[in-house]
């Protein structure tokens, strides 16, 4: 049964199914106890075997790359994944981050630009939270927090990659009619982030460990914006 919504005196979007709208929290919930499932396991070494396995089937297949690193093939596949892996980096997501923001400024889209920024500075602060816990060593200098690799669990590039794509994807598409072009960002950027994920596995950066616990990190920040945005606006009608 499809109803229009009716929130403070003015329609909330074109169309509203309640079985829809059940359908999707169910599957938030879903991916949400799924992320904190992995996440946990991560932690508990439940991935440890695939990793060394990986491992393993990298080294037999592709080689070391030299002595001196723990990169696998050669060089020439070493930097096609560094370029690969380098779609999830600091700079170039801090470069996308700002372009993006001038557009939804110069579009006037300033709850969807505050959106879009707590969201992504939201996921790094996290991050950051985690490395800090997991790191041997906490740097001295303050700026070594952002240039540097505090500590290798969680996968940075794989949970704000995760963050990122997925929310320019679900922002974008949202404003789409045809559910084609909507299928086709949400994999647009599914397959950039399996390709940045793969990457840092691929040249010997992260373990499939770190890399999964990024991936569900990542994920279950998502679903708990999602909650959020949903309570916000059925609650207190803030059309954000």
């Amino acid at each position: 049964m499809d109803n229009t919504e009716h929130l403070g005196g003015k329609y909330y979007g074109k169309s509203f199914s309640y079985e829809d709208d059940k359908i999707r929290k169910m599957f938030a919930y879903f991916l949400l106890f799924s992320g904190v499932l992995i996440f946990t396991s991560s932690l508990l070494g439940a991935f440890d075997g695939l990793s060394h396995w990986t491992s393993l089937f990298l080294k037999k297949n592709l080689g070391i790359t030299n002595r001196w690193t723990h990169t696998y093939g050669p060089d020439w596949f070493v930097s096609l994944m560094q370029k690969t892996s380098s779609l999830g980096g600091k700079i170039q997501l801090i470069l996308g981050t700002i372009l993006i923001s001038i557009f939804y400024k110069l579009k006037g889209r300033t709850k969807l630009l505050w959106k879009f920024l707590f969201v992504f500075l939201g996921a790094n602060f996290i991050l950051l939270i985690l490395k800090l816990s997991f790191a041997e060593d906490i740097p001295y200098e303050p700026i070594d927090l952002f240039i540097g690799n505090v500590a290798p669990f969680p996968s940075g590039h794989a949970m704000i990659s995760l963050v990122f794509y997925l929310t320019i994807a679900v922002l974008v598409s949202r404003k789409q009619r045809r559910k084609n072009v909507r299928i086709f960002f949400m994999v647009s950027s599914l397959v950039i982030i399996f390709m940045v994920s793969a990457a840092r596995v691929l040249v010997g950066a992260h373990t499939v460990t770190e890399v999964i616990a990024g991936l569900s990190v990542g994920l279950i920040w998502l679903c708990l914006c999602w909650f959020a945005e949903r309570f916000l606006k059925i609650n207190y009608r803030w059309d954000i």
